[in-house]
């Protein structure tokens, strides 16, 4: 008994241990085997398939979904914390800078949510962060206006888009309040 049970164990060990992570095809693979890594806590799998996406795909940005990676990392890692928060607040300029902003556009209200994460977790720098996802939030409704938008076959009405970053940035700027921050709202 004890023979196969060990037999079943290498099998199943072999069988693992051999498996790869397909290699995504397209960007939404990619995306889902991010997001798959990132519900297993496999942060460091999911941001390197971030990395060598954008690498061989310099097009698609997924710098957002890195910084929301590290995040989640320092989340979890109290003892790296802060260097995790500083590689997601690098992330998220690099996908400001890499963003090629539309007529309609929600790109800055994720931004500001990752920086209001970021004041979330920090233990220094809150104010900091929490007054970038300000600044995000309002830059944000000059590219919210409108009945609706189009995109990828989809329409989406955007009066509970502005109503949602609306909240956002009363909702950082209530957290600035009670962070006592000085000259961030």
């Amino acid at each position: 008994m004890p023979r196969r049970r060990i037999s079943i164990l290498l099998i199943v060990t072999y069988s693992f241990a051999g498996c790869k992570a397909k290699t995504p095809q397209n960007v939404n693979d990619a995306m889902t085997l991010i997001v798959n890594y990132s519900q297993r806590g496999r942060y460091d799998d999911a941001i390197r398939v971030a990395q060598v996406w954008m690498e061989k795909n310099p097009q698609d940005s997924l710098y957002d979904q890195v910084a929301i990676c590290y995040l989640a990392k320092a989340s979890k890692d109290s003892g790296h914390k802060d260097q995790w928060i500083q590689q997601a607040v690098i992330n998220l300029e690099k996908d400001l800078a890499a963003h090629k902003k539309g007529t309609v556009d929600v790109e800055l209200y994720e931004v500001g949510r990752g920086f209001e994460r970021a004041g979330d977790l920090s233990t220094n720098d809150s104010c900091l962060h929490y007054g970038r996802a300000v600044k995000a939030f309002e830059e944000e409704v000059q590219f919210i206006q409108g009945d609706s938008y189009t995109a990828y076959g989809h329409t989406t009405p955007l009066a509970p888009v502005r109503q949602e970053n609306q909240k956002a940035l009363e909702r950082v700027k209530s957290k600035i309040d009670k962070a006592g921050c000085k000259g961030t709202s």
